[in-house]
């Protein structure tokens, strides 16, 4: 009996401290909380995701009575005849059909 009780004490000391060291190493914070939650319940995921679709769709709508501002842009070059000096504008194709 004896032997009994002193394996009692021993075993029962030993899951105290042991207790004490597991409930040290399983602090939590409080991100490390939310991340847990986040992992173990889809809807949390799910909630969060309709909030993101519903502040796109309207930002979609409020962009709908903004301004619209469109523009385009070209830019053509030509070439003027290389020799004469005349200032006539015209394109050396325009110059190549009047000569005979």
């Amino acid at each position: 009996m004896r032997y009994i009780g002193l394996l009692l004490i021993i075993l029962l000391f030993l899951c105290l401290t042991l207790n004490e060291t597991w409930a040290a190493e399983e602090t939590i914070t409080w991100i490390g909380c939310v991340k847990e939650a986040k992992r173990q319940h889809p809807d949390l995921v799910s909630a969060a995701e309709k909030i993101n679709e519903a502040k796109a769709s309207k930002e979609i709508t409020r962009s709908a009575v903004l301004p619209q501002i469109t523009g385009a842009a070209s830019r053509t070059t030509t070439q003027q005849p290389s020799g004469g000096g005349t200032s006539s504008g015209m394109t050396s194709a325009s110059s190549a059909k009047r000569k005979p």
